[in-house]
């Protein structure tokens, strides 16, 4: 890549032109990607909602970052790549890598998956169902990230002040203590 960025004048084109199968799409999507930069430089915090533009190429735009920030604005991007990268931050002095196997492969599958959407998302749009998808795999990432935070805690003691109380808080008789 450094070679190509340093012998070529124009770097991009010259990966568009030689490195993709069809280089007219890569190219319509440079500019899908320069038209739909500078309408939003143009309203960068509110967006556009569902305005036409009357441009060919904002009418179908394949990137879920772009649609996003076209139609809400940029802090609807912020607060959906937050979302996901909270989500997937590690815990600091977990026991749950030791404790249980089962939560650490859920954890890390959780985690590969929210990388794929948002990778994936560079190149198409989701709809419908994805976007559900997309926000229970986050939840679900969330829940798995507290589950190890509250692993990460060490257990309180009580103290042995009611020998005959047992766990439920009924009272246990001696002779069965």
């Amino acid at each position: 890549m450094l070679a190509v960025m340093a012998v070529t004048n124009d770097p991009l084109g010259w990966i568009l032109s030689h490195l993709t199968l069809e280089p007219e799409s890569g190219y319509f999507r440079l500019l899908e990607w320069n038209s739909a930069l500078f309408q939003i430089s143009q309203s960068p915090w509110t967006g556009y909602a569902f305005f036409d533009f009357g441009q060919v190429e904002l009418h179908s735009i394949d990137c879920v970052w772009l649609a996003l920030s076209l139609r809400y604005g940029l802090p609807v991007i912020v607060f959906l790549f937050l979302a996901n990268v909270t989500s997937v931050l590690p815990v600091k002095n977990s026991r749950n890598r030791t404790g249980d196997p089962y939560m650490t492969k859920m954890s890390t599958a959780f985690s590969l998956i929210l990388v794929m959407f948002m990778f994936i998302g560079l190149t198409v749009h989701y709809w419908n169902y994805m976007w559900i998808f997309w926000g229970v795999c986050i939840g679900i990432r969330a829940s798995l990230r507290e589950y190890s935070m509250g692993a990460a805690v060490q257990p309180v003691r009580y103290s042995q002040s009611m020998p005959n109380e047992s766990a439920n808080g009924r009272y246990r008789s001696p002779a069965r203590a």
